[in-house]
């Protein structure tokens, strides 16, 4: 019996709370918009009939926030007393805030998010320096000397409809980013006055970064705080981007370090990998951009009176690349018509798939600058697409022994047949 008091004490402390929430107890009213408040909220009670017949408003924006859904109400931010029914309630006796002007709002945001101790209650991975680091970006310096027109916390993270920045509906969701950066750097009226362009948003939608993010919802592929940073954004400059870039592109930023182009990249102030492939509106690579032909982006620096060996190499690069490619794609066509005759060719093809990824790495090794090294991989890739049209070839010679067999064994049984025909006509006759 002694074992069972707890679990009846659990029982009659149950029982106890749901009478006290039935009576309107100790526990807060829940508003018809679902919004998180107190028993009495002026702040809601006002602002809801304000915000009747509108499409903005706290009240119709704050019910998914992150602050309220963490049991914050109206006052953890702008103070006061929502207790209170009427406009005593907004004194700044009573620790009343408002509406905070532009350039207070990273501390005014910064007097929770830069609490280790406070925000430890909420969750513990949230970092505790995005206003120190704020105030080191462009969009600090400049509100700081005065600016009010760059962005603050609640140009990309909204005011009363903060979300996670992995909820699809966040603004600041790797999705919806480009949009929320572009409402001021694509708006050449917040623009002027400025030195960057605006067209920068226009440029990455069409980019091939820009299309897996946007078109194909690759959540992977980069968005603008990738390469520019979120709280301390800073235009990459020419002797950081080559390391931007070799965040993702790992491989190709090493070989790129130990190639030729390296020092002299440095020496005329280039960058790097902006200079051949460009950074907003970067178009998928293809092996027509190496090579010394028309449209190769190695004739932007290199000529054939130079002094340099650059247009060989890349002319050496190019055929390369191309030789495997269309060796591969005219071996795999072979393939699929033995394949469609019903000869088994699998392992052809398996052959050809580790072909494509020689050819991948020699792509990659264009950035060493080296034709050597571009050649020992298509050179391998060459060897199993020459593999692949042995049996490809040996497929096509075992279908023509066999239909030239099925022929002959169909003429040797029609003339059976004829002549089984004749003999029983004349035995019917005889």
């Amino acid at each position: 019996m002694a074992k069972q008091l707890p679990l009846v004490a659990r029982w009659l402390s149950s029982c106890l709370m749901i009478l006290l929430a039935a009576a309107g107890g100790t526990h807060a009213d829940q508003p018809a918009s679902g919004l998180p408040a107190l028993r009495e909220n002026s702040c809601v009670d006002c602002h809801r009939d304000l915000d009747a017949g509108e499409t903005k408003g706290p009240t119709l924006s704050i019910e998914h926030d992150i602050h309220a859904t963490k049991g914050l109400g109206c006052q953890a931010c702008h103070g006061g007393d929502p207790t209170i029914p009427d406009e005593e309630a907004m004194d700044p006796a009573r620790g009343f805030i408002g509406r905070p002007a532009p350039a207070e709002i990273p501390d005014f945001c910064g007097r929770c998010h830069s609490d280790p101790a406070y925000m430890r209650s909420f969750n513990p991975g949230i970092p505790v320096d995005q206003v120190q680091k704020y105030w080191t970006s462009h969009h600090g310096e400049r509100l700081a000397a005065g600016n009010v027109k760059v962005a603050t916390c609640v140009s990309c993270h909204a005011v009363h409809d903060i979300r996670p920045a992995d909820d699809r509906r966040s603004s600041v969701h790797p999705i919806n980013l480009p949009e929320t950066c572009g409402a001021c750097h694509a708006d050449p009226a917040v623009m002027a006055g400025s030195s960057l362009p605006t067209n920068q948003l226009e440029l990455f939608r069409e980019s091939v970064h820009g299309r897996a993010l946007l078109e194909k919802g690759e959540i992977g592929s980069p968005s603008c705080n990738d390469c520019h940073g979120n709280h301390a954004a800073m235009p990459p400059d020419v002797s950081r981007l080559s390391r931007v870039c070799g965040l993702c592109h790992v491989q190709n930023l090493a070989l790129f370090q130990e190639s030729v182009h390296a020092d002299a990249f440095a020496e005329n102030d280039l960058p790097e990998c902006e200079a051949c492939h460009g950074n907003h509106g970067i178009k998928p690579t293809s092996d027509d951009q190496v090579g010394d032909q028309e449209g190769a982006v190695c004739l932007d620096c290199h000529s054939p009176d130079d002094g340099t060996a650059g247009l060989t190499t890349a002319a050496a690069m190019h055929k390369a690349l191309v030789e495997l490619k269309e060796r591969q794609a005219a071996a795999e066509a072979d393939l699929h018509e033995v394949e469609v005759k019903g000869m088994l060719v699998t392992d052809a093809f398996f052959d050809l798939a580790d072909a494509r990824q020689q050819l991948i790495k020699a792509r990659t090794q264009v950035h060493a600058f080296d034709a050597d090294l571009v050649l020992a991989e298509t050179s391998a890739g060459i060897e199993l697409v020459v593999k692949a049209e042995k049996i490809a070839a040996h497929a096509r010679e075992q279908y023509r022994f066999r239909r030239n067999g099925l022929g002959l064994s169909t003429l040797v049984l029609t003339v059976v047949v004829v002549l089984l025909a004749v003999k029983i006509r004349r035995i019917e006759r005889g």
